[in-house]
């Protein structure tokens, strides 16, 4: 309370306001920057971690997708599918990629960048694979071993049926004896067994079926059998077949080679290329593609979880807080306010619209308005008013005795600055003045003055007049009695028959007695 004594009323008011508005400022200061921190979680959550797991999950979805249209080109050979991936590694690849990198840009977690890092290289691995798994899928050179199949080993087939087939027709225009008979058997064995192991050969070279391999080496075998009869019976052929038996064998023993060469690059892991690649190549960094993307995709949805639970963790928090403040505000701004109002109170000391009240009526003369506080004891200024009244009822009180002539009273100024009882105590000091001067007049002594206090001082100046003519009138008046007064007595004195000695003293007597009152009269 001490403190606030100092202080006008004006910046107490002012001070009580500022402190309410400090209270709300930073009850506004504390739920901004709660809000601010929600906020920027919330986007954290909106604007990055939700479209990094929703990009990865796309990428990855895209690369299935690019991977199923790949195997559908490779199995049917559609143009339409290579058209499709194509259109998947636009779409949901690469659109996905540029927007992963620009959110990571706000990204904060350097493993992730390095992950991006990484899906970007894998990415560009995972195109050129399947791009050469589609150059080559649908060509010969997919499947090496069909291929020297159908280049090589189908025309070798083709000559060494066409050659055994003239030899059988040739032969059926040979006379009929056992010995015929049984070479013509030997013939057609050999292009049965020929026909069924190049079947069977195609068969596994298509399957990878071992029993299609068992087949033809069984057949083979057999063929093997029935040539090699048909080889000592040569002799028997005609020239004609012997010819077309020459190109058969010709044609046979490079066959043969070919035959375990293709069997061998069946055998081999990458018989089909396109398969080989995808399963050697492109699953591998798809795999780790996919690995990738879902711990990308994972750790996003986790920092979301965590914001999420942080977001919820701060609106509890800030409602706590808001609760608290709300009851902190309330206590403070219920204690400034009982605290500055009650001294502001104490320096009012009553109610406004009373001291109001009261003043008009002291302004229009009215002093007898009562007070109506039931306060033990008046303060502030209430008691200053009160006071006052009480200063100017004694005032009015000295006034109406100096009114009624009595100028006995006894005015003292309650202090230096006492304007208004130091005019009563010169004034009344000044109506003492005159009255003394006023009984000295009476008194037939005119010798006083009053000490003038300029030339607005009209009664002072209108006394001292009339002193001065008091004075001039009572001198005429003397002289004219003197006259009378030394005439008859002189007259008194020089009565009867008196000798020129007496007579003369009489008249020296006369004029002894009057003299110094003509010296006191003479100007």
């Amino acid at each position: 309370m001490l403190l606030l004594k100092p202080i006008r009323m004006k910046s107490q008011l002012i001070l009580g306001f500022s402190v309410m508005v400090a209270i709300i400022a930073i009850v506004v200061f504390i739920n901004l920057v709660q809000v601010r921190t929600a906020l920027e979680l919330s986007h954290h959550i909106t604007d990055i971690h939700t479209p990094t797991a929703e990009n990865s999950m796309m990428m990855l979805n895209g690369v299935n997708q690019t991977l199923a249209a790949l195997q559908s080109w490779m199995l049917l050979g559609e143009a339409k599918f290579k058209q499709e991936r194509q259109e998947i590694w636009a779409t949901q690849v690469q659109a996905p990629l540029q927007e992963l990198k620009k959110l990571s840009l706000n990204w904060i977690h350097p493993e992730h960048i390095e992950q991006l890092r990484e899906i970007k290289n894998l990415l560009s691995q995972l195109k050129q694979f399947q791009q050469n798994i589609e150059e080559i899928a649908q060509t010969p050179d997919n499947m090496p071993a069909l291929k020297l199949f159908f280049e090589q080993a189908v025309s070798l087939s083709n000559i060494m049926s066409n050659n055994i087939t003239q030899m059988i027709d040739l032969e059926l225009k040979q006379g009929a004896n056992s010995e015929r008979k049984a070479l013509l058997g030997m013939m057609a064995d050999v292009r049965g067994t020929l026909g069924l192991s190049l079947a069977n050969i195609r068969a596994f070279l298509l399957s990878g079926k071992s029993e299609f391999r068992s087949d033809f080496e069984v057949l083979w075998f057999k063929n093997e059998t029935r040539f090699n009869d048909l080889k000592s019976q040569k002799n028997m052929l005609t020239p004609e077949q012997l010819k077309a038996f020459e190109l058969f064998s010709q044609s046979r023993s490079r066959f043969m080679p070919l035959s375990t060469k293709m069997l061998e690059m069946r055998d081999q892991p990458n018989w089909n290329r396109g398969n080989y690649w995808l399963a050697s190549q492109t699953a591998p960094v798809t795999a780790q593609l996919v690995q990738k993307l879902e711990e990308l995709s994972t750790h996003q949805q986790h920092l979301s979880q965590q914001h999420g639970e942080k977001i919820n963790h701060l609106i509890h928090k800030l409602v706590k807080i808001e609760w608290y403040l709300l009851g902190v505000a309330i206590l403070l701004a219920g204690f400034f306010a009982w605290f500055i109002s009650r001294h502001i109170f104490k320096q009012v000391g009553g109610e406004p619209f009373e001291i109001a009240q009261i003043t008009k009526c002291m302004a229009a003369g009215n002093l007898e308005r009562p007070f109506e506080s039931k306060s033990t004891q008046a303060s502030g200024i209430y008691a200053s008013l009160q006071d006052m009244i009480l200063a100017l009822k004694e005032i009015v009180k000295q006034a109406h005795r100096l009114a009624q002539g009595d100028y006995s009273v006894q005015i003292v100024p309650r202090s230096e600055k006492d304007l208004l009882g130091k005019a009563l105590f010169e004034m009344t000091q000044r109506l003492g003045d005159i009255t003394t001067i006023s009984e000295a007049i009476v008194a037939g002594d005119y010798s006083r003055k009053i000490d003038c206090k300029g030339k607005s001082d009209l009664l002072g100046l209108a006394i001292n007049q009339m002193t001065r003519q008091l004075q001039q009138v009572t001198g005429e008046s003397q002289k004219s009695d003197w006259l009378k007064t030394g005439q008859t007595e002189l007259n008194e004195k020089m009565r009867g028959e008196q000798t020129l000695a007496s007579l003369t003293q009489n008249i020296l007597v006369v004029h002894q007695n009057h003299a110094p009152r003509t010296n006191r009269h003479q100007p």
